[in-house]
């Protein structure tokens, strides 16, 4: 087998990948890209992007449907025409797919199509769809493989058991459906398919949803679920289906009840696991975990110092913002900067109904001063009737530094960005309070509760 010699090589194309490719290029790295599907990655063609496209339609169709009283029966019909949005989904999907193709090709990055796997600490072998393989060695690697959606042996995809990328990719719009897992991809779907007026039944193990949230937003976000009629059972164990005349039942149990829901189709929303296993891992000295997880040290290297990893194959939440920060990072290790990791403010962002956003340290503890405004008090909010929400900012009791944040509401996915900024810059709350926002505005809200930090709110009464 004839062996080709690369100098960087990076194993995925997703917002870890190709980031990391056009920073490597930029830094004078030879780079080299292995995929095995489509430029993009998950992110791009099953994940982020095609969900958030779902859940900018259907907020626009429910909120056309809540003013229909003022503009009038505009449309003659009461359902979206799911086919037009998969073709205006694909169209985005391509576009932007394009468009990266383009930035590696101007940076002279080369992309191998095929499914990557180690015979050696320092070489791979890429086997594609034609079954030719290939073998490449190389000086350094990234593996950017990023994750999949977990599936249950006991509730294995079908016809009627879907995953997010399943669900995502429907023709036309069930008439009810159940979600199993109360996390953020099942909360986002949830209220994706309810706006779209489709009946939702979210079934959660635990007793709530959404734990890594504060109470204070879990129950601003279910009063609003509970507005869209969306059906949530907490507490409760799925056990087993049954499919039936183009339906899927349910068993649920809580406790010692036993009790069933149906539905046109069960998205099973279960969490994700690193793509790892195929990665030929045993190959090299490289260490895991038992979930798949690639170990790193803070510069990103594998046990394998000429190896990295970055994104959903490491410890941490699964983000692309994560990925393409340590992409860029890891690529700049290779060229022999001494960068590390720091992860002081990662902003996370659910993109339910409304959107839920953290940054930063959001734990109470008796060092960080909690600080609290209500959206019902900000002008911007009740002009778009979505007062339903709030901003915190947690910081130091002793100096007033910014430490972290967390903001319910309309366009919190876009206000975070500024509490992240004020903790990466060390600033206070006073630096805050004093920075002149634009009215009206969500983003006043950050005025008005760091104002509330130092003791001199102008909007709301200062708690005794």
């Amino acid at each position: 087998m004839e062996e080709k010699k690369l100098d960087t090589v990076i194993i995925g194309s997703g917002p870890g990948g190709y980031v990391a490719a056009i920073r490597a290029a930029q830094l004078g790295q030879r780079v080299t890209i292995i995929e095995k599907s489509k430029i993009g990655g998950t992110c791009l063609h099953t994940g982020c992007i095609p969900s958030k496209a779902i859940i900018g339609l259907s907020k626009k169709w429910a909120d056309f449907k809540k003013s229909e009283h003022i503009f009038g029966k505009l449309s003659t019909s009461n359902e979206m025409d799911m086919m037009e949005f998969q073709k205006d989904k694909n169209k985005t999907i391509f576009k932007l797919q394009n468009g990266i193709q383009h930035l590696l090709h101007k940076h002279e990055i080369e992309v191998v199509e095929g499914t990557a796997a180690f015979c050696s600490n320092d070489a791979l072998i890429v086997s594609n769809i034609h079954g030719h393989t290939n073998k490449y060695s190389f000086q350094h690697c990234i593996i950017a493989t990023g994750s999949e959606p977990r599936e249950l042996p006991s509730f294995p995809w079908g016809d009627r058991i879907l995953s997010s990328t399943g669900a995502l990719a429907l023709q036309s719009l069930p008439e009810e459906i159940a979600i199993l897992g109360g996390g953020y991809i099942g909360i986002e779907l949830g209220c994706a398919f309810a706006n779209l007026g489709v009946k939702v039944t979210i079934i959660e193990v635990q007793e709530d949803i959404l734990l890594m949230v504060d109470p204070k937003i879990r129950h601003i976000l279910k009063q609003q679920l509970n507005k869209k009629k969306i059906n949530l059972l907490t507490g409760v164990k799925a056990i087993g289906y049954q499919e039936e005349n183009e339906k899927i039942r349910i068993q649920l149990q809580r406790e010692t009840e036993f009790f069933s829901v149906q539905a046109d189709f069960l998205v099973v929303s279960a969490g994700r696991i690193p793509c790892t296993s195929s990665l030929g891992i045993d190959k090299t000295n490289i260490e895991v975990d038992r979930n798949g997880m690639i170990q790193v040290n803070s510069s990103l290297q594998t046990s394998v110092p000429t190896i990295f990893a970055i994104g959903d194959v490491i410890k941490g939440p699964a983000l692309a913002h994560k990925a393409s920060y340590e992409g860029k990072l890891a690529a700049e290790v290779i060229s022999g900067n001494n960068y590390v990791i720091d992860y002081r403010a990662i902003p996370q962002v659910i993109f339910s109904d409304p959107e839920i956003a953290l940054t930063g340290e959001t734990a109470p503890t008796e060092h960080l001063l909690e600080s609290v405004f209500p959206l019902g008090a900000n002008g911007r909010a009740l002009t778009l009737n979505q007062s339903e929400g709030l901003v915190k900012i947690f910081s130091t009791k002793d100096t007033g530094h910014v430490k972290g944040g967390a903001v319910i509401g309309p366009n919190a996915s876009e206000v975070i960005t500024e509490i992240t900024i004020a903790i990466e810059a060390g600033w206070t709350v006073a630096d805050l309070a004093l920075t002149i926002h634009p009215h009206p505005t969500i983003s006043e809200a950050i005025i008005e509760t760091a104002e509330l930090a130092t003791g001199m709110p102008i909007h709301v009464t200062s708690p005794m």
